[in-house]
């Protein structure tokens, strides 16, 4: 007795005669791929011969029946796999949107504390100045950058008031 009937036989025929790959039926009906690709060289001869009823004992109605259940399928498929590009292709210029608009976001909030940075003249200010643009680069990046006051844009520091933004960030 035969480990597959011929209505198993007939499906991957379907399959086989719709495109699809031997490696792609054996893994999506369990059966083996050499027992795939024995199907496919039977199904090649019968086809040069047009006779289905010399490998498989079934009434044509079966057959018509498996093939449109194969079609319908096959195009269900192709359906989903569509709806499903065109919602990655909406979803990847929404985020592109996002990306263009964080962005200009971005420097515009450090182009003013640039600004701020010029005119601070307390202590308090500027570190909250530079925990604002820490914060942001970190929001943006997910790193915590390091920053060098004295190098701030604009920035003519005397050593009283370095020393004040230094008392300001020793540890308690």
């Amino acid at each position: 007795m035969a480990k597959y009937n011929d209505e198993q036989k007939l499906k991957v025929f379907g399959l086989l005669k719709a495109g699809e790959s031997a490696k792609d039926i054996a893994r999506t009906e369990s059966i083996p791929y050499p027992t795939i690709l024995k199907w496919r060289r039977e199904l090649e001869e019968v086809e040069t011969k047009e006779d289905l009823a010399e490998i498989i004992d079934v009434e044509p109605e079966i057959v018509h029946e498996v093939a449109e259940g194969v079609k319908e399928r096959l195009e269900m498929i192709a359906h989903d796999a569509g709806d499903l590009v065109d919602e990655v292709v909406t979803s990847v210029d929404k985020l592109m949107t996002l990306q263009t608009d964080m962005q200009e976001a971005g420097i515009s909030v450090v182009a003013k504390i640039e600004e701020l940075l010029i005119g601070v003249t307390n202590p308090n200010e500027l570190k909250l100045l530079v925990e604002s643009l820490s914060e942001l680069q970190n929001a943006f990046f997910g790193k915590v950058p390091n920053v060098n006051v004295l190098n701030a844009p604009g920035a003519q520091f005397s050593d009283s008031r370095v020393s004040k933004w230094k008392d300001l960030n020793r540890p308690v």
